[in-house]
């Protein structure tokens, strides 16, 4: 079996077309040599929305890696459920999600995410819910891969 690989990011991601580029590199890697076979995404800002396009991408030269959209409440709607499987291999909503208060429901998704995954890719350069969910991978001891530091190590270099 595989492993999972779940995503972390700010919701706006100034220098995208940089972060892209490393996001290839970074999650082709992850199939080719760490044997990730399932990404899980959280489905909310520009970061998630690059890297679930990678990973739709790669599907074509992977065909057997799946992407998941993980849920952080259940939708009001039955079409919202229909429209997000036509996109995604899986949908699903945690388990103890739905317990508590909706407003929570994002936290409470991201840390059972971090806890579960064996690897997760981030875009981590300020304070907020990603770092976060960044942190609680870490304390897991959850291999971490911060895009972020990745390009200040490149900028760093010039």
């Amino acid at each position: 079996m595989g492993k999972i690989c779940t995503f972390f990011g700010h919701r706006f991601v100034p220098d995208e077309k940089k972060v892209a580029q490393y996001a290839l590199k970074v999650i082709r890697d992850l199939i080719i040599n760490d044997n990730v076979t399932e990404f899980w995404c959280g489905g909310y800002g520009n970061f998630d929305a690059l890297t679930g396009s990678i990973v739709k991408k790669l599907q074509k030269e992977y065909p057997h890696i799946k992407i998941s959209r993980v849920l952080a409440y259940m939708p009001k709607h039955k079409e919202d459920i229909e429209y997000l499987e036509k996109i995604y291999d899986n949908v699903f909503l945690p388990d103890g999600v739905e317990l508590g208060l909706p407003r929570y429901g994002i936290i409470e998704r991201n840390r059972y995410m971090a806890q579960t995954a064996d690897v997760c890719v981030c875009y981590v350069k300020w304070d907020g819910g990603a770092r976060k969910a960044m942190n609680i991978a870490l304390k897991y001891n959850k291999k971490v891969i911060n895009l972020a530091d990745l390009l200040n190590i490149e900028i760093d270099k010039f």
